[in-house]
């Protein structure tokens, strides 16, 4: 498995904050990157790294009908990421 570039990561992201992609797809593509180690290499991007965690944990829930983070946070996500990436 190829690790995401920052550029897929950025595009996940700028989806689940656009509502174009649910929490849980985004979840769902980002968990075998962290989680399973054995199928990917060593990430060597802390920024992209740093992000997927972060995504992995989009669809958490408080109640079975709401979600602990929202659109504002998908959108800081979004904004946090790039800026990190431009510095």
């Amino acid at each position: 498995m190829r690790f995401p570039s920052r550029v897929e990561v950025e595009g996940h992201l700028a989806a689940l904050a656009e509502g174009r992609l649910s929490p849980e797809e985004v979840s769902d593509w980002a968990r075998p990157f962290v989680v399973d180690d054995s199928t990917h290499p060593t990430p060597t991007d802390w920024e992209v790294w740093q992000m997927l965690e972060a995504l992995i944990g989009a669809d958490l829930r408080v109640t079975p009908n709401d979600y602990l983070h929202g659109v504002a946070d998908f959108e800081k996500w979004l904004a946090d990421f790039r800026r990190s990436i431009d510095d």
